[in-house]
């Protein structure tokens, strides 16, 4: 999923925004079912609408820089587990041809790869240079592929 449209999701979907407006939207629903005339389920219908949208408007302000760092730490969690999978799998694939070079070669970008997300994850007030974390991965990215082709000649 896009991390606008993830951003934009969790601000919508949020219970501050969703059970006010549920809870009017059910007011309205229940005034019309049982066909009243009183102005108290119409009432109760806009106050919940009403403190939904203002709701969603104050988490849209405020919250979405909230939601966007919670989704980048989502991707990043993703990529994570995608890379420790991929490193787990070319361990066993390299283990069986013998060569210990190959395996200390997994080894040491087990130890990369452990260490640049430690790293991104020591202080969370002081963000991580961006440049720095893409050469890493790129690094990575590469050095598995390598690896990979490697593993796939043996």
């Amino acid at each position: 999923m896009a991390s606008a449209t993830r951003v934009w999701l969790d601000v919508v979907a949020s219970g501050w925004v969703m059970f006010p407006a549920a809870a009017g939207a059910t007011a309205w629903l229940a005034g019309w079912a049982v066909r009243s005339a009183h102005p108290g389920f119409a009432l109760a219908a806009a106050a919940g609408v009403g403190l939904g949208l203002l709701a969603l408007v104050v988490r849209a302000a405020g919250g979405r820089g909230r939601a966007a760092r919670r989704a980048a730490r989502e991707a990043d969690a993703e990529a994570a587990r995608v890379m420790h999978a991929r490193l787990r799998d070319l361990d066993h694939r390299l283990y069986r041809d013998g060569d210990p070079r190959s395996n200390r070669a997994v080894g040491g970008l087990r130890e990369l790869d452990r260490r640049v997300r430690e790293r991104a994850g020591v202080d969370p007030d002081r963000p991580d240079d961006p440049e720095l974390t893409a050469r890493v991965d790129a690094l990575l990215e590469r050095s598995v592929a390598g690896l990979e082709r490697l593993a796939w000649r043996s």
